[in-house]
């Protein structure tokens, strides 16, 4: 599914998706054993997340690891928007002009990925 998974903004991703596999084949299997040696009111205790094909667990990780990227990106804007509008309020220079210039423009191009990822 990925076109390079050892490129850096794919590890996490990758990783994350090892240890949702690896833990969701060990439940799988320590219920498989529990199974064979219980009766069938031991089907309750199962895991939703095992009840869902490979696909959508490789889905679910791949979209909870591109909000995560997205949130975190967006709380850094917010984090030097409110500052770099502040300093503007206060004082209206090329400087701050420059900053809140350069702030409006990575937040447009956040917004177009957010909406192109959509």
């Amino acid at each position: 599914m990925l076109q390079d998974p050892l490129d850096d903004n794919d590890v996490p991703i990758v990783e994350e998706f090892q240890k949702r596999l690896s833990s969701a084949n060990l439940n799988s299997q320590v219920q498989g054993d529990d199974e064979e040696n219980s009766g069938p009111e031991n089907n309750l205790d199962t895991s939703e997340e095992n009840d869902f094909p490979f696909e959508f667990q490789a889905l679910e990780v791949a979209l909870e690891a591109v909000c995560s990227f997205l949130d975190t990106r967006t709380r850094e804007l917010e984090v030097s928007a409110y500052p770099a509008l502040a300093e503007l309020k206060s004082k209206i220079n090329s400087c701050n002009l420059d900053r809140v210039r350069k702030l409006k423009s990575a937040m447009t191009r956040l917004t177009s990925r957010v909406v192109k990822e959509n």
